[in-house]
């Protein structure tokens, strides 16, 4: 074999060493290719399936949304610092502005026995707290005289407290709605005459402890009078034969048994010499009688004792 066919040989054993390392390179780089098209197919099999999952709880939750929403009614929101409308608190009424027959705030015409009769139309008032929340303050009823177009006054149908009404805060914003579902007005109707009777009875508690303290006040000057009669009053102006009107009682009783006692000790000591001086006198009776049994005497004279 001449120079020119080894050199041949030889490159053609290159060319061949190399294409089996070309193609086991391109192999594995067709492999890994081909595994990743598998997993992508997956992971979008996976997504296709998890978005129709995720489409069907989208109709769920709209359909819940809106089964929900039936029983609200119509809405009005009012956003912070917006000029949609106004909210002033006067009392424990609210002055909106934005809000009235224009926006679908109208009475209710009914028949009572066959007389028209005018039903105010009721708002349910939310306080917004600006975090996506909000906290139902109740359920008001607009004054028919003061329902304009745009602007309505808004009477609460429930006893407000003071405490109640200090918690009262529209800066927020303020969503209301013409009716609330049955059962959640009827949890709150009973929490509000709940209210009504604690407050109610704590009035009642309250008036009755300032009975009870007017009672113990007058019973305390009742005391003192009391006392005063007893122990006595200095400042009172003193009153011929009523030393207890300013010495008390206790001290004229105490005064009354000493002059007593003092009066029967003088008694006792007159008593005493009334006996000494008739043991006295028997005495120098019987001596005067002894003395003249000694004399001699005519028996018609007779000495009678006294």
């Amino acid at each position: 074999m001449n120079r020119t066919g080894k050199v041949c040989l030889f490159l053609t054993l290159v060319c061949m060493v190399a294409g089996f390392y070309l193609a086991a390179r391109l192999g594995n780089y067709a492999n890994s290719w081909s595994v990743k098209l598998r997993d992508a197919r997956v992971a979008g099999e996976k997504a296709v399936a998890a978005g129709e999952t995720a489409a069907l709880d989208l109709k769920v939750a709209q359909a819940e949304l809106a089964r929900t929403k039936l029983g609200w009614g119509y809405e009005w929101t009012f956003p912070p610092n917006g000029n949609v409308g106004e909210i002033q608190i006067k009392g424990t009424s609210l002055l909106v502005t934005g809000l009235g027959r224009a926006n679908g705030l109208v009475e209710r015409r009914v028949d009572v026995d066959g007389q028209p009769q005018i039903v105010a139309p009721t708002v349910h008032v939310f306080a917004l707290n600006g975090q996506g929340g909000s906290a139902y303050i109740g359920e008001f009823m607009a004054d028919p005289q003061q329902l304009g177009d745009t602007n309505a006054t808004l009477v609460p149908t429930w006893f407000v407290t003071t405490a109640e009404l200090g918690t009262w805060n529209f800066a927020q914003g303020v969503r209301m709605r013409s009716q609330v579902p049955a059962a959640e007005r009827a949890a709150v109707e009973g929490l509000n005459q709940a209210l009504r009777r604690t407050t109610e009875l704590f009035e009642e508690t309250q008036a009755n402890i300032k009975e009870q303290q007017d009672l113990i006040t007058a019973a305390q000057l009742q005391l003192q009078t009391r006392r005063g009669e007893l122990l006595g009053n200095p400042a009172l102006a003193p009153i011929e034969d009523r030393p207890e009107h300013t010495a008390g009682l206790v001290q004229a009783l105490e005064n009354l048994e000493e002059t007593r006692n003092a009066a029967q000790l003088k008694i006792d000591q007159l008593r005493r010499s009334i006996l000494s001086e008739t043991a006295s006198r028997g005495s120098l009776f019987d001596e005067v009688k002894a003395l003249v049994e000694k004399f001699p005497s005519p028996k018609s004279v007779a000495i009678q004792s006294p």
